[in-house]
């Protein structure tokens, strides 16, 4: 039996959901399968789709799946098959993202880091987001890039939640800059972020502390006597 469903991509994980709300799923003609296909066999299922006058410009994401139900009585298995389909609805296309919900701490007294941002898709088509990461800290530069083809889409209306990870080690105390420049869709826009965090392990902190307090000694212990 085939049907349609709608979808949109988890926001961590990007994880498929399926049963979302979109009127483009009612656009979409089933056709009639009636008998059953034997083992080996091969059939082609022919879908139409009518999009409605007036309808505005947008991306809109569905499956298409032929669709078997087995057993009997109160418990049913469900098996189906099918495809994505990214249905853009013709007209002006908007590309456009937001970048908001940056998080990294000010000073890291320990350990590794991460800064974690949010991506919101607020035009009416998917993006493929490309990130170049550029990490300064001491005139030491690395660069990474990921190019966002190797992953999955941003979709219209949609938002996804990326993380940078940082390794710290003694040789990185200091003042870090994060330049984070994100590319996409086809006129190749650009968005760009700059965050700058503190790497101060604690023992140097400790250590400074007892480093101050020995010079305060030493510094009172020569005070002259006053002699009374």
């Amino acid at each position: 039996m085939p049907n349609a469903d709608a979808f949109t991509l988890r926001e961590n994980d990007q994880t498929i959901l399926w049963n979302q709300p979109d009127p483009a799923v009612y656009w979409v003609e089933l056709p009639k399968v009636t008998d059953n296909i034997l083992p080996g066999e091969t059939r082609q299922i022919n879908f139409s789709i009518s999009i409605p006058e007036h309808t505005p410009p947008g991306a809109h994401y569905l499956g298409l799946f032929a669709e078997q139900t087995d057993g009997a009585g109160q418990i049913h298995v469900k098996n189906r098959v099918g495809s994505l389909l990214f249905l853009h609805v013709a007209g002006t296309v908007s590309e456009s993202i937001t970048l908001s919900q940056i998080e990294t701490p000010s000073f890291i007294w320990w350990g590794d880091t991460q800064i974690d941002f949010t991506l919101t898709n607020t035009g009416n088509i998917h993006v493929f987001p490309t990130f170049h990461v550029i990490h300064t800290s001491f005139g030491k530069q690395t660069e990474e890039i990921k190019d966002g083809h190797d992953y999955s889409p941003l979709l219209a209306v949609a938002q996804q939640t990326e993380t940078l990870f940082f390794p710290l080690t003694w040789n990185d105390v200091g003042k870090h800059t994060v330049a984070i420049d994100i590319t996409y869709g086809a006129t190749q826009k650009h968005l760009t972020r700059t965050v700058t965090f503190w790497y101060i392990p604690i023992p140097i902190i400790l250590g400074s502390i007892i480093i101050l307090l020995f010079i305060l000694w030493i510094i009172i212990k020569k005070r002259p006597k006053l002699v009374a």
